[in-house]
């Protein structure tokens, strides 16, 4: 009857296959001692046999040697002819890491953003909290991408015409909370992308917790805009501004266009991180603040409801 591998004892060294390990188990059952070595030595010769490269590495006699006292479980009782490992260091275990029993509710945002929010949260009321970021008064600049190295830079696409060694700082978005990041370092990668350091992102752990999301610049370090309500806009001028309707309140944020249909699509991006899709057309249209950042719309709910 057929015997499938898993049904047969676990090789303790796969990589030499079943019948190495047959062989191994053959010469534990020689009682002659001379025999028992000769037999050892030949299962050497086919291990070598089945790793010709083996013979480019340093010691790699030494290392068949013990590959062959291991198989036997250290039980092979021969004249070895180098010194081979004793089973204390294979059967040993380091210590095991000490980890922090701190609970993190958002484990991708890491433990320094959460503590960063508990911080905000607890200031007490006053001026301080008060003129805490607020939504109108930064501007969308772009998002990350991925960690580039070991040492917590990450790469960043630029939506908008600004050069980021200039600004105070950048600010992203955290439970609710607009959180401002200082930058330490700026590097040119590509026409529209950057490579950035953040102050305390020291690694790319730390770094990759930021990837994929918008980051945000103060209004007063964005470009100003030139733009003459009396000429007209274009819909990708539009990039950045918040979109309230009249009967719904807060939308959300323009954060990019959609020309490639027959109607052009302002794309959106709702407070709860959800994509909108609304048409760009002057009858939906009630006004454009260009110092506010603020498109006035008026969207049947129809349209709306197309997006839940």
């Amino acid at each position: 009857m057929l015997t499938y591998n898993t049904g047969k004892p676990r090789l303790i060294l796969p990589e030499y296959g079943r019948n190495i390990q047959q062989m191994v188990d053959h010469c534990l059952t020689i009682t002659d001692r001379e025999e028992r070595t000769a037999c050892a030595h030949s299962i050497v010769s086919a291990m070598l046999k089945l790793f010709p490269k083996i013979r480019e590495q340093e010691n790699y006699m030494q290392k068949l040697w013990d590959h062959l006292a291991i198989m036997s479980g250290f039980g092979l009782d021969i004249d070895y002819p180098v010194e081979i490992i004793h089973a204390d260091p294979q059967e040993s275990r380091p210590d095991r890491v000490p980890y922090s029993g701190h609970h993190i509710r958002y484990r991708h945002y890491g433990k320094d953003v959460e503590l960063m929010v508990a911080r905000a949260l607890e200031m007490p009321v006053g001026p301080e909290k008060t003129l805490m970021i607020r939504e109108e008064e930064i501007t969308l600049a772009g998002h990350f991408n991925k960690p580039h190295g070991i040492k917590g830079e990450i790469s960043a696409t630029l939506d908008i015409d600004t050069d980021l060694e200039d600004v105070r700082c950048i600010v992203m978005e955290v439970e609710g909370i607009f959180v401002p990041f200082f930058i330490t370092g700026v590097r040119p990668k590509t026409a529209d992308t950057c490579l950035i350091t953040i102050e305390g992102i020291d690694s790319d752990q730390k770094a990759r917790r930021f990837a994929t999301m918008p980051f945000y610049i103060l209004n007063e370090d964005a470009p100003a805009l030139e733009l003459d309500p009396e000429e007209g806009f274009y819909a990708s001028d539009l990039i950045g501004f918040t979109v309230i309707d009249s009967a719904n309140g807060r939308i959300g944020t323009i954060t990019d266009v959609n020309d490639m249909t027959d109607n052009v699509l302002f794309i959106l991006t709702s407070d709860d991180g959800y994509e909108i899709l609304l048409p760009v057309a002057d009858e939906f249209i009630l006004g454009i603040d260009v110092t506010t950042r603020i498109v006035e719309t008026s969207y049947p709910s129809e349209i709306l409801q197309l997006n839940k």
